[in-house]
């Protein structure tokens, strides 16, 4: 084999090894845990949260999806404790998300440990608060 063939092989080996190093925790598969907003039965609150509390791992993803027929609004957080928003604004804790329509969705990546509590509220009745737990783990 020739010198210019050698290290073109050895270069590619080279390439190969430091992605794969540089891109190992990107590529490891996160979990997506899904709570569902639902509307509230009779005699119950407006909206209801399956699950209430939630315990995830650190880079793990949530998602909220609005199963209810209200426009609601989540609240999520006092710190910052999570990155990487779809469908959030920051807000005055971690991130809100605008008024949700029925069937949409918004997420979260957790990125610390800890314990936080979000909110949802509908438009409707703005004062009728749900709450729920994040566990970071």
């Amino acid at each position: 084999m020739g010198k210019k063939k050698f290290f073109t092989v050895l270069g590619l080996c080279f390439v190969f090894t430091m992605f794969t190093l540089f891109t190992a925790d990107t590529l490891s598969a996160i979990q997506c845990h899904i709570i569902k907003i639902n509307s509230g039965g009779a005699g119950q609150q407006s909206l209801s949260i399956d699950p209430v509390n939630s315990a995830v791992s650190v880079g793990d993803c949530v998602v909220w999806f609005n199963g209810s027929k209200d426009l609601i609004k989540v609240s999520f957080g006092e710190s910052e404790k999570c990155a990487f928003p779809v469908g959030f604004l920051k807000g005055k804790g971690c991130f809100d998300t605008d008024w949700m329509p029925a069937g949409t969705t918004g997420s979260l990546q957790m990125t610390e440990k800890g314990t936080s509590e979000f909110t949802i509220t509908t438009k409707d009745n703005p004062t009728d608060l749900v709450k729920g737990v994040i566990m970071v783990k």
